[in-house]
């Protein structure tokens, strides 16, 4: 807890330029008007979407928006405001006063709230047209008398057959209401509706020129795009229990940002939080946004994919198994190095170690269903075309296995041993047989799943002893320059030290920041065909067939006799 309290601490300060915060008095934080909307899909009311800000209350938001707090209130039934604090972060949905006019006037008949004055006058004529009668008084003109009764100049101009917008006093005028107003509505819309088309053709065409003539500037003279607009959504849980490894996340890309803008490159952020399945983010916001980072899982990101539009760049910053979708959809750019990826390069890997007279030995445990890792290495092994053993036993059978290793090797030859399990008690006795026959001298390279870092009864003595290699998605060199000076500010700026996530945003958004703008209005179709490095992650984007972007780099590592843990590639 201590730790959240120190990195919200921070992150206020480093998005506040790192002001000073102490010893100021108390100033509301002054409500501005949201620019995004909302439309619900049961009824059809539009709404504005407003992120709640630190110091703002419901009767500031309500007098910005010119609602009521009951209308809040009916506006947002779930999050029970009338009854519990308003939080920091929540998103509301503000009544759009505007629309509901408009639709009220579509359906109702319109009363003035200094009733009837005289000068307008309910009639049906026929049976059939419903209108007011308005007289115009000496300083009235027709925008002002359609704003009076809500609805538009072009209305009243056609039902009551004007030839120009000036009117005269005590002139009459039949404002039409209900089923009236609403066929006269229809009928504008048919009539413009030819012009509208052609309008949009033109418009799309002129377009597509400005594009084509946009692009081939850039292209001649090198233009690329300084400030980049983009937005992260990650699920914060900001209303209950701040989620630890977000709030690293988010603090890393913070840094990044810093650092590029000291280089010259500018972005701006807009941050969602998306617990509890929740997507508060429109459809304009994901198409003003040059690319979307987050969210993390798979459902998530799906709903985030329903939302925005095709050419909208969702970034998978996190969830290896979100790499289906990359597979399918074209907009989808997904990091973290998938599984079988992992598996293929460490047999790759140790295809490229054998030696003449090398040896090859498969671990598995017997009788236990493999992971889907496990298995995924097994089968990449048996694809490899190289000649190896086979030994699977169970734990207890383990006190002859390093005998059965010994026989199967060759005298001044490596023996390359495959441990095919995620198991670490199965994990923990095959190093531990596999270390009795390093102490003994014998030529020895162990190749693992990943997942063996996380395991915690195993001496990491063991690892060195019997030449560890293993491929891997994420590893921090702490010996590198460029990894010490970012703790030495995230120390600086957080008062803590940065964990996984912490490096995972800062890589994220430094590489895509720069890509983006370096790479002008078709930066994406770029980004495949070169390896770049970043503080704990590679990126290099293979394009999928009738799909987006999967990242293939690893990071090999190789635990030495010396006690060293390097990064080989």
């Amino acid at each position: 807890m201590k730790r959240n309290i120190a990195i919200i601490s921070a992150l206020l300060l480093l998005c506040s330029g790192f002001t000073a915060l102490a010893q100021q008095e108390y100033v509301a934080t002054p409500v501005s008007i949201s620019k995004e909307k909302v439309k619900d899909k049961d009824t059809g009311i539009v709404y504005y979407s407003h992120p709640v800000l630190a110091k703002q209350t419901l009767f500031s938001i309500a007098k910005a928006y010119g609602v009521t707090l009951e209308e809040i209130y009916e506006a947002n039934p779930t999050l029970h405001l009338d009854t519990e604090p308003l939080q920091q972060y929540q998103i509301l949905r503000i009544p759009d006063k505007s629309n509901s006019i408009q639709k009220a006037n579509a359906t109702e008949k319109p009363v003035n709230a200094s009733g009837q004055s005289g000068n307008e006058t309910l009639q049906v004529q026929d049976g059939k047209d419903e209108y007011l009668t308005h007289v115009v008084k000496w300083y009235e003109d027709l925008a002002g008398i359609a704003k009076k009764y809500g609805i538009s100049q072009d209305v009243i101009i056609s039902y009551n057959d004007l030839s120009s917008s000036t009117l005269t006093k005590r002139q009459k005028l039949r404002i039409p209401q209900g089923n009236t107003l609403a066929r006269e509505i229809a009928k504008l819309s048919d009539s413009e509706s030819g012009e509208e088309n052609k309008e949009d053709e033109m418009q799309a065409e002129a377009e597509n020129i400005s594009d084509e003539i946009s692009d081939k500037l850039d292209e001649i003279f090198g233009i690329t795009k300084k400030e980049i607009d983009f937005s992260l959504i990650l699920p914060f849980n900001s209303a209950k229990t701040p989620s630890e490894n977000n709030l690293d996340f988010y603090s890393g890309v913070l840094l990044a940002m810093r650092d590029l803008e000291k280089e010259g490159f500018k972005a701006e952020l807009s941050v969602y939080d998306c617990a509890g399945g929740a997507m508060p983010v429109s459809a304009e916001r994901f198409a003003k946004s040059d690319f979307v980072i987050g969210p993390v899982s798979v459902q998530d990101i799906g709903n985030a994919l329903n939302i925005s539009e095709e050419s909208s760049v969702i970034i998978s910053p996190l969830d290896p198994k979100a790499a289906e979708l990359a597979g399918s959809r074209r907009n989808v750019v997904h990091v973290p190095t998938p599984a079988d990826l992992q598996c293929r390069d460490l047999i790759a890997w140790m295809k490229q170690e054998l030696g003449q007279g090398d040896k090859v030995i498969l671990l598995s445990e017997k009788n236990v269903t493999p992971t889907e890792n496990a298995a995924l290495l097994m089968k990449h092994l048996s694809e490899s075309g190289v000649e190896y053993s086979t030994i699977s036993y169970g734990i207890l059978e383990g006190k002859d296995i390093s005998t059965m290793i010994e026989s199967r090797s060759k005298e001044n030859c490596t023996t390359h041993i495959v441990i095919a399990s995620e198991s670490e008690a199965f994990v923990n006795d095959a190093i531990r047989n596999v270390n009795l026959l390093a102490y003994k001298g014998l030529p020895l390279s162990i190749y693992c799943l990943s997942r063996i870092r996380n395991f915690e009864t195993i001496e990491v003595e063991n690892f060195h002893s019997c030449k560890l290699h293993i491929s891997m998605p994420y590893f921090v060199n702490y010996d590198s320059p460029e990894v010490q000076r970012f703790l030495m500010q995230y120390r600086a700026l957080f008062n803590t030290e940065p964990g996984q996530f912490a490096f995972q945003g800062y890589d994220i958004a430094h590489y895509f920041i720069k890509k983006c703008s370096e790479g002008g209005r078709h930066w994406l179709d770029q980004l495949e065909g070169n390896t770049e490095k970043g503080l704990q992650t590679n990126f290099s984007f293979t394009a999928q067939d009738n799909g987006g972007y999967i990242n293939t780099a690893v990071r090999r590592i190789l635990y030495g006799s010396d006690f060293s843990i390097r990064m080989v590639n």
